[in-house]
């Protein structure tokens, strides 16, 4: 389950994510962020994970095609986690394709907040 969460606004999108993550979920979030994208130029994304998520197999082909596109329209990403491997993982990626990633602990999830939405930092 992805669900979007209230204090998204403008460019920022947050997301808390659980569990399995369906098709339509994937295509709703994508939608959204590039839509966000047409408006803005750039996004900044926000993802909350109390407990692990992945998509369902049929969600994959979709957040590659996303991927692909739009990879360079990301301008910052958290991770709000403490699930081991996670940011590691997400922030390698992050520095490969070269987007501006942090992992923050679920007690710091204010400071991740405050970091993907900051005009300057």
């Amino acid at each position: 389950m992805i669900q979007k969460l209230d204090w998204s606004r403008e460019n920022v999108f947050a997301y808390e994510a659980s569990g399995k993550m369906t098709k339509e979920e994937n295509i709703r979030v994508f939608n959204e962020l590039r839509e966000g994208i047409r408006k803005h130029g750039k996004v900044r994304i926000l993802i909350k994970m109390e407990k692990m998520a992945w998509p369902e197999p049929g969600a994959i082909c979709e957040r590659f095609s996303f991927a692909r596109e739009h990879l360079r329209d990301i301008e910052r990403y958290a991770v709000v986690t403490d699930i081991p491997l996670v940011g590691p993982v997400a922030k390698g990626i992050g520095l490969i394709i070269g987007i501006q990633f942090r992992q923050y602990s679920l007690d710091d999830e204010l400071l991740a907040k405050t970091w993907v939405m900051a005009k300057h930092v």
